[in-house]
């Protein structure tokens, strides 16, 4: 089971509301990746090494990089908030590793942003 502050709250502390959407950042890896790509200006390679130094990654990044941890989050935060168990094949994810600082710059342009969440 995921480690997200909010599971104890959906179990608990909202039984008796309903939600429409859930929405957030479900890999911190992810995440701190793609900031220090943004803020600092590194490829992902180099933001990957940090992390690992860190102790942020993993030594074996796969998990991260093709985003495979972050749809089982989102399958069991589904189940919490909407009472269904999802499909993993009708979750669209995308990797990380292939996003360049080009990709962070026409998003920027075009008014968006590149990030490590997920919504439904």
């Amino acid at each position: 089971m995921p480690a997200f502050p909010i599971v104890k709250t959906l179990r608990e502390g909202l039984g008796g509301n309903s939600f429409t959407r859930i929405y957030g950042i479900l890999n911190g890896t992810c995440n701190y990746i793609l900031t220090r790509m943004e803020q600092d200006r590194l490829a992902f390679d180099d933001c990957l090494r940090d992390a690992q130094r860190l102790g942020y990654a993993e030594a074996d990044p796969t998990s991260t990089s093709k985003a495979t941890t972050p749809r089982k989050s989102f399958r069991f935060l589904a189940s919490l908030a909407f009472g269904t168990k999802l499909d993993p094949k009708a979750i669209y994810v995308e990797g990380i590793s292939s996003i360049t600082l080009a990709d962070l710059d026409a998003a920027d342009q075009l008014g968006y942003r590149v990030s490590c969440s997920a919504s439904r």
